[in-house]
């Protein structure tokens, strides 16, 4: 898991990204990044999000302030 934009990232074992809110705990939205699942770091730069699936697909995010 890491904060990126004020949110929460967090991989799943389905391949998904979810974004929770840290000032309230809510769901703010999910992405699929792959078949595989996530279980390996996540890196952050200015407001975007790497995230590597055990798939091998890469996929970078831009993440909104809440």
């Amino acid at each position: 898991a890491v904060v990126v934009g004020g949110t929460l990232a967090i991989g799943d074992f389905e391949g998904y990204v979810h974004f929770i809110s840290t000032e309230d705990g809510t769901q703010l939205g999910r992405i699929r990044v792959g078949s595989g699942p996530v279980t390996k770091g996540m890196l952050t730069a200015v407001n975007i999000l790497f995230v590597q699936g055990d798939d091998g697909k890469l996929a970078a995010l831009r993440v909104a302030k809440n």
